[in-house]
């Protein structure tokens, strides 16, 4: 019992320890190398704004001010693996404009990459956009991995907006291991779109599952697909969906109506020219009919557990391990 104790609290520890250190090397902005702030230069294309180092600092001597364009930019921070867990990504940013007469919209978010080591271009995510103030003010964004994956911590200027002073840049663990994703109904899945303000996406993510009823799309070009999901008498759209194990679709057939699937992402409320769209955006096929077994009759008294390794009643909705089967159970 003792040693139990004693390996609880170390990993408390480690924990503690690994929520309080910033991941970022000179988020301060304090160092620059050849006219960049040192670490933030990246490799790939997620990193392409125009920087140039500013006096107008949060804290320090130094701040990064990001240049407009006529197409939205990014500031990236080097390319680095993470392991699963919780992360919380902030930073202090302001409008350059002085006066802020003119508008600075701004996000903050991630990109990730493929096994090959190439960016995946169609998987930014981002916070809800902001317009700036000529006031400091900290913006924060938490997000989750499911596994360990090289990714880019990236801020973005949308483009003909006012130039952005950025300082005090932070990326914490706030918890290790994959977080648990909640199994919802449509139904359930609705009514959280609809608590939520107009344009605005949960910071959870979670697991829908149904039949494919509504084919809008299928893009291999872009890797992704948006289709209607329906359970009963709900129905959701589910847009631009990226394919099994997040990876892009390859082919039109790759899903078809009828088909049952679970999907993963976040819920949205998509508003444009005064319609209201509920949505599951930023997400991936978790499973389809090539690779959910059936509830077997002799199965249903087996332990079921959900996807996070918990034990679960009869009555759990969504996907379950029975003998080490993976089974959608309604």
């Amino acid at each position: 019992m003792r040693k139990t104790l004693l390996s609880l609290a170390a990993l408390f520890a480690a924990m503690t320890i690994n929520a309080q250190t910033n991941l970022l090397e000179n988020g301060d902005f304090e160092s620059w190398t050849d006219d960049n702030p040192t670490n933030w230069v990246t490799a790939s294309t997620a990193g392409n704004i125009g920087v140039t180092k500013s006096t107008d600092a949060h804290g320090g001597q130094y701040a990064a001010e990001l240049a407009t364009s006529s197409s939205n930019k990014r500031l990236g921070y080097k390319e680095a693996t993470y392991e699963a867990g919780t992360y919380k990504l902030s930073v202090w940013a302001k409008n350059a404009d002085a006066d802020a007469e003119t508008n600075a919209t701004f996000a903050i978010g991630y990109v990730q990459f493929n096994e090959d080591g190439s960016i995946n271009s169609n998987s930014y995510k981002y916070c809800d956009k902001v317009t700036l103030t000529d006031e400091w003010k900290q913006y924060d964004y938490e997000f989750s991995l499911d596994k360990t994956q090289q990714i880019c911590i990236v801020m973005r200027v949308d483009k003909n907006t006012a130039n952005v002073v950025v300082d005090d840049a932070s990326l914490v663990q706030t918890a290790s291991g994959p977080a648990e994703v909640k199994t919802i109904t449509v139904t359930e899945a609705l009514a959280i779109i609809d608590a939520l303000a107009d344009g605005k996406t949960t910071t959870e993510e979670y697991i829908v599952g149904g039949t494919v009823s509504e084919i809008e799309e299928v893009s291999p070009t872009y890797g992704n697909a948006t289709f209607i999901l329906t359970d009963g008498d709900s129905s959701l759209k589910v847009f631009r969906c990226k394919y099994l194990d997040n990876e892009k679709f390859t082919s039109e057939d790759q899903i078809s109506v009828g088909e049952e699937v679970v999907v993963k992402g976040k819920l949205q409320k998509y508003v444009k020219n005064g319609v209201t769209t509920p949505e599951l955006t930023n997400g991936y096929i978790l499973f389809n009919a090539t690779n959910i077994a059936p509830v077997a009759a002799d199965k249903n008294d087996s332990p079921a557990y959900n996807l996070a390794g918990q034990r679960v009643a009869a009555d759990y909705k969504g996907v379950v391990v029975k003998n080490g089967v993976k089974v959608l159970q309604k």
